[in-house]
Formats: structure tokens, C-alpha cells, sequence
């Protein structure tokens, strides 16, 4: 819980249009903390990445839960605010951030990393995206 508070504060202090900003959860596990920011109201859409499918399949069913739809429980695209992908993180954000640079909304980044670290893909990408507020 201290975790999920301290991650809703950073992002309450930089996002001027919450509705509009997407999180970009790396190493999401089950999404908790995207979520939590959704709850909270701080951000408006998020982007969960994790290398375990069973962990992004309780990503989504929590989102659902939640009330959130998620791109997996079809109807209007335009609705959909969480969006969770099972992939290496460096692959995954390599094909992501296209599209992500496309789009005029601001992008806070939270990263939690496995035991073993983060990929230094996973920051040189994060880092080069000048729209990523706060990382």
C-alpha cells in the first residue's frame, strides 16, 4: 500500500490532464499499480507490459473487474483504457512507442523489474521518448 501511495503522489505531480495522460506500466505483474492509478484518478488510460502471460491475464481480469475494458473485451476501441501485453519488455515497448510517439497525450512510466533488473534497452527507450514525463 505504501508502494501504490508513493506511485500516486509522483504521478498527481505531473500530470496536468489526467484523463488524457496514459501510464506505461513496465514489468506490470497483475497490474496493480496502473490500476491503482486509475482508481485514484490520476491517470486515465494505462499500458501494462510483463514477460508472464498468467500475470497479464490476471491484468486484464482485474481491469475488468474494475469496470475498465480492456482491447481483449472487444466493443468500441474508443473505450478502452487498460491494455495489456505478454512480452520481454524490450520487445514489447520497441513496437509499442511507435505507436505511443503518434499519439498528442502526455506518458508517465512506472518500472518494476523482476529480481534481475531491467534490460538496458528497456531505459535507453524510455529515456529517448521526449513525451514520457516522468520516469
Amino acid at each position: 500500500e505504501i508502494l501504490y501511495d508513493f506511485v500516486v503522489k509522483q504521478v498527481k505531480e505531473v500530470t496536468s490532464d489526467p484523463k488524457q495522460t496514459l501510464l506505461l506500466d513496465v514489468c506490470c505483474g497483475t497490474g496493480t499499480i496502473g490500476l491503482t492509478c486509475m482508481k485514484e484518478g490520476v491517470v486515465g488510460r494505462v499500458l501494462g507490459v510483463d514477460i508472464s502471460e498468467p500475470a497479464i491475464d490476471d491484468a486484464k481480469r482485474n481491469a475488468e473487474k474494475n469496470g475498465w475494458p480492456s482491447e481483449d473485451a472487444g466493443g468500441d476501441s474508443a473505450l478502452v483504457t487498460t491494455r495489456f501485453v505478454a512480452s520481454r519488455a524490450e520487445q514489447a515497448l520497441a513496437s509499442e512507442m511507435n505507436e505511443i510517439r503518434k499519439g498528442s497525450f502526455p506518458i508517465v512510466a512506472v518500472v518494476d523489474p523482476a529480481r534481475e533488473g531491467l534490460h538496458g534497452d528497456v531505459l535507453r527507450t524510455l529515456r529517448i521518448n521526449e513525451k514520457i514525463q516522468r520516469l
